[in-house]
């Protein structure tokens, strides 16, 4: 059985779709905070990405009924073995799953801005997948019980989580000191 709700993609995700996602996973027997948190993780970016990327195209092509809108559909139970979340915008057509990883073992001074969201999804989740279906973005991601820190040799764990840190950190502080920003685009 799955449960599908649908909010309008905003830059600061409404704390009533991480709640949806906390909740769902708890009703469908996911008991492990890293797991649950891991999930809204995902969610949290997805939703940043579509209120950013998703409908900014020019001459308003989108659906009137679905104009900014994103749909998350959650299915699955611990006893099956996974719970999917399912994604859905009305946007711009984008397979984020075919963006290539931020490589992190370049100097700082060379790090581009960008991808560091995609590489939290492949590192959070068990399966990450695209399909454009109509006029609709459909990502979905699936987590398993055993999923997120305890895996190891997965690409997960705290090796994952210090390097995301370590990446956003350098970024931010990459944009805050004068003329770094200006060296790397000459």
């Amino acid at each position: 059985q799955s449960v599908t709700r649908r909010w309008k993609a905003e830059f600061t995700v409404p704390e009533a779709i991480s709640s949806f996602v906390a909740q769902e996973a708890r009703t469908r027997g996911f008991s492990d905070e890293d797991v649950i948190n891991h999930m809204q993780l995902v969610v949290e970016e997805l939703v940043t990405n579509i209120a950013k990327y998703a409908y900014q195209q020019e001459g308003d092509p989108y659906p009137a009924e679905h104009k900014g809108d994103v749909e998350i559909t959650i299915r699955g139970n611990r006893q099956a073995g996974k719970l999917e979340i399912e994604v859905t915008d009305w946007g711009e057509a984008f397979d984020p799953t075919q963006r290539p990883a931020p490589d992190l073992t370049r100097p700082l001074e060379k790090v581009q801005p960008g991808g560091l969201g995609i590489l939290l999804i492949r590192g959070f989740t068990d399966s990450f997948t695209y399909k454009r279906q109509d006029v609709r973005n459909v990502v979905t991601v699936a987590f398993k019980p055993q999923s997120a820190l305890r895996s190891s040799g997965s690409g997960r764990g705290p090796g994952l989580a210090i390097h995301l840190v370590v990446a956003a950190l350098s970024a931010v502080l990459l944009s805050l000191v004068p003329g770094v920003a200006a060296a790397r685009t000459a």
